[in-house]
């Protein structure tokens, strides 16, 4: 997550195209064939009268029955192509895309008049090559978003969201990867958070759509397997996964409907780790979410509370302000990161020096395992003791400042971070589209990868609500239970 905070950042490597490809493609039928033949039906006659794919693929006279003949037939065109203009390379990995290109232009049935379009694929596959979430490319459309939310404003549900990577099995075997629509921070006064929406939560259907998050022939490749010697199993199970594939939205599509404004609320089904049965939540996604970067306000016994929601430019800026407005005679100061999925480094670098005495916020791991430094100037004024909330919400930059903060001899209250430590730029280029590219790795100045999160000195209690956690904090610092007001900032 969040470098640039985004809800549409965190990419997708399982589309429609991918499970297209899991039908057609991958061998889990009986008598050893490959290829070609998952969704044969275990014909119990001679001939199928099925729909679609599956009576195409039993008769042979479909897809897969000419790809022989076909792929002969392309050979030889593209060969008299290759003599006829001498300019098809066929050497280098560069080299392929051009070809596949030129051939394209030249021996495609139909003419292709948008070369943009097959720009943009050829770049997005590359980029989904990676199998790398936090690189994916941005259609123009997209790209604007992400400037918008690096900004503070969001549309759809307003919330952040990350692509996790998830492992079943072994992965030499018949394991398979799952990547989870992940959400990390619903965002103050947001949609999401009216919804009740929490960091931590996986979204697997949008209106009713399964997202397309793995491979479901791989998931269900024992059940497949052992049902290759009963026809009626087998054909009951591939049915199942067809009807699966037929219902679903790629990840690229989700996050694109989630973070786009609608006039129709959208119906969310959400598993919430800790609990066994999905949620079913309905957000209003005609709002847009302008986020301040700092709030504060004064409590009880002259502790004072500033929020940081997002680091952005304007952060720094924004949290002098609002420890100046608090008053030179605090005794306290509550630094709340929790449900801050982070920003900009430099930005981040700043706020550490403003609360912290550190002299460095941690290091980018980058190519060739080159180790920069983030180093922080501080400007450390207050004189008042602090405590850091925290939950799986705080992320990436923000989960840097909280381990600052806990360098410094500051007590962190709440629950582990969310664990992200992908250094993550973003790409504009010439027609207005973009990229996002992961370009380091962050660690803490104590060399601990964020991967592994950042646990709090004291832990809240099981199903404590965020009013608790303040007033814990408050404890903290007063050395006695105390009561806060339980309006939120």
């Amino acid at each position: 997550m969040v470098k640039f905070p985004r809800a549409v950042l965190g990419a997708c490597l399982v589309t429609s195209l991918a499970c297209a490809a899991f039908l057609i493609g991958n061998h889990l039928g009986p008598d050893g064939m490959t290829g070609r033949d998952l969704l044969r039906p275990r014909a119990q006659v001679a001939t199928t009268s099925g729909n679609g794919a599956m009576e195409s693929l039993e008769g042979g006279t479909g897809i897969m029955a000419s790809l022989d003949g076909g792929a002969k037939a392309v050979a030889r065109r593209s060969a008299k192509a290759a003599d006829d203009s001498q300019e098809v390379v066929v050497d280098g990995s560069g080299a392929i895309f051009e070809q596949v290109y030129y051939l394209l232009k030249h021996s495609y049935v139909d003419e292709i008049t948008d070369d943009g379009k097959l720009g943009h694929g050829a770049a997005a596959a590359m980029l989904m090559s990676l199998q790398d979430p936090d690189s994916r490319f941005l259609e123009p459309a997209a790209l604007t978003e992400l400037k918008g939310e690096a900004a503070g404003t969001y549309h759809g549900i307003g919330a952040v969201t990350s692509v996790r990577a998830m492992q079943h099995g072994d992965p030499h075997k018949d394991g398979y990867t799952e990547y989870r629509l992940t959400i990390v921070a619903p965002l103050p006064g947001s949609p999401a958070e009216q919804a009740g929406v929490k960091p931590g939560d996986v979204i697997t259907h949008v209106n009713g759509k399964w997202l397309a998050t793995y491979d479901p022939v791989a998931a269900n490749a024992k059940l497949l397997t052992g049902a290759e010697k009963d026809p009626v199993l087998f054909n009951k199970l591939v049915a199942a996964i067809q009807k699966q594939v037929d219902n679903a939205m790629s990840l690229n599509d989700a996050e694109s409907t989630i973070t786009q404004s609608s006039a129709t609320p959208l119906s969310l089904t959400i598993s919430r780790p800790g609990q066994a049965s999905p949620l079913e939540v309905t957000v209003d996604a005609s709002q847009t979410t302008t986020v301040s970067p700092v709030t504060s306000r004064m409590l009880p016994d002259g502790v004072g509370y500033v929020r940081i929601s997002q680091i952005t430019s304007d952060t720094p800026s924004a949290l002098a302000s609002s420890l100046s407005t608090l008053g030179p005679d605090l005794k306290g100061l509550i630094v709340d990161l929790r449900s801050s999925p982070g920003g900009q480094l430099v930005a981040a670098q700043a706020v550490a020096g403003i609360l912290t005495n550190q002299k460095s916020l941690g290091t980018v791991r980058m190519k060739g395992q080159k180790i920069d430094n983030l180093p922080v100037k501080p400007q450390k004024s207050l004189a008042c003791p602090i405590v850091g909330l925290i939950d799986g919400g705080t992320a990436n930059s923000s989960e840097l400042i909280a381990a600052a903060l806990q360098a410094d001899g500051d007590r962190l209250i709440g629950s582990s971070t969310f664990g992200d430590a992908s250094d993550v730029a973003p790409v504009v280029l010439r027609d207005g589209s973009g990229f996002t590219m992961t370009i380091g790795q962050l660690s803490t100045a104590s060399h601990k990868v964020l991967t592994q999160k950042i646990r709090p000195d004291i832990v809240s209690p099981p199903g404590a609500t965020p009013e608790d956690v303040l007033t814990q904090a408050v404890g903290a610092l007063s050395g006695r239970v105390a009561t806060v007001p339980s309006a939120r900032s």
